[in-house]
């Protein structure tokens, strides 16, 4: 699939030679809540996830659905990096693409056009601001039915992302999965 328009603001930050790179990994990563709060007063915390595609250890690309405050809409960026993930970690799972073969491993740009046919790239987060473990499990089940990664990662994906993780701590926290809406 080629660039379109309604693409090009979410991959504005992308490296045009980035799309056609292979995925090595794809890193499901929860940034720690270092204030260990909601955003809403009285509600459990919660992380906010993100999805890296490592191309080598030098390099990857963010895929991250965004909550923009005081709206429900969320904001889909891809961003290539300088880094194989962040560093901004509290719990991190990596599952191995595994395309269609040697000859045709998996790209950004594969991920890319699964998100965009999809209409992952539009999403509104609940009324409570919640919604990215919902869009991330999303993902997983797109790429899982696209044979992009294997049968089971996108149950491995819900386990994982049905808990609150404390960064440096060993415990978890279980929280429902919290749905936005696609499509708006």
């Amino acid at each position: 699939m080629a660039t379109s328009e309604r693409d090009k603001d979410l991959t504005a930050d992308l490296r045009p030679e980035d799309r056609q790179r292979s995925v090595q990994c794809i890193h499901l990563i929860a940034a720690p809540n270092l204030a260990d709060k909601h955003v809403i007063e009285g509600l459990t915390p919660t992380n906010h996830w993100r999805v890296f595609l490592e191309l080598d250890k030098d390099a990857s690309v963010a895929v991250n659905m965004q909550y923009i405050a005081n709206s429900k809409n969320g904001k889909m960026v891809i961003t290539s990096r300088d880094d194989a993930h962040t560093k901004f970690i509290a719990k991190h799972v990596e599952f191995k693409p595994v395309g269609s073969g040697i000859d045709h491993p998996v790209t950004v740009q594969d991920v890319i056009d699964v998100i965009i046919t999809n209409g992952l790239h539009k999403y509104s987060f609940n009324n409570i601001g919640e919604g990215c473990r919902h869009w991330n499990l999303t993902l997983f089940e797109d790429l899982e039915k696209q044979g992009y990664i294997k049968k089971g990662s996108t149950d491995e994906a819900r386990e994982t992302l049905s808990y609150y993780w404390r960064e440096n701590q060993p415990c978890k926290d279980p929280r429902p999965i919290q749905k936005g809406v696609f499509g708006m």
